[in-house]
């Protein structure tokens, strides 16, 4: 992919690479970030932002993301130029997952308490609101969903398998929340 760093005539090349993979563009007030664009992707509950030689990938909710089974299948196959987390040194989805509640709390583990102790200190004195986690001893205490929720995405290739990936993960969940 070409380096858009800068580039103010960049939106000609996004919306190539977006049109080719299959990613609906979206239409937005001009950034003044690293790529100056008016344009950005959006497909199956994930945005897609045009980065310097690559595509950040995220999820529009915050407790959504690649199903864990699915990231490691898209790790297989694409280690290298679809990157979890947005990881240069390309390490398992294993490393960068966020676990939730099946109420989309997102899930700490803590085994001492320590964590839960020292978030509740900021939120009382007014550091940060409360993030409304849900602390756990450890996984099996709950019923989890563990997700992948950033990639890091450097090739046209990868821009496509990524997006047949997500649409396959949400037909998936779809099929299984009808069960």
């Amino acid at each position: 992919m070409k380096n858009l760093a800068g580039v103010e005539t960049c939106d000609g090349d996004i919306v190539a690479e977006l049109y080719a993979a299959g990613i609906n563009v979206v239409p937005q007030e001009l950034t003044g970030g690293e790529v100056p664009t008016r344009v950005h992707g959006s497909l199956s509950g994930w945005e897609f932002r045009r980065a310097w030689y690559y595509w950040v990938a995220t999820p529009i909710a915050p407790n959504l993301g690649l199903p864990l089974d699915v990231a490691m299948k898209l790790y297989e196959t694409h280690n290298g130029d679809v990157r979890a987390g947005g990881d240069c040194a390309c390490r398992s989805p294993e490393e960068w997952v966020q676990r939730y509640t099946t109420q989309g709390q997102r899930v700490v583990v803590d085994p001492d308490g320590s964590q839960e102790k020292q978030v509740q200190e900021f939120v009382k004195s007014g550091f940060i609101s409360d993030p409304n986690y849900y602390y756990v001893k450890n996984e099996e205490e709950t019923s989890l969903t563990v997700v992948v929720p950033c990639y890091h995405i450097d090739t046209q290739e990868g821009l496509e398998t990524f997006a047949r990936t997500i649409n396959y993960a949400s037909v998936r969940n779809l099929d299984s929340a009808r069960r």
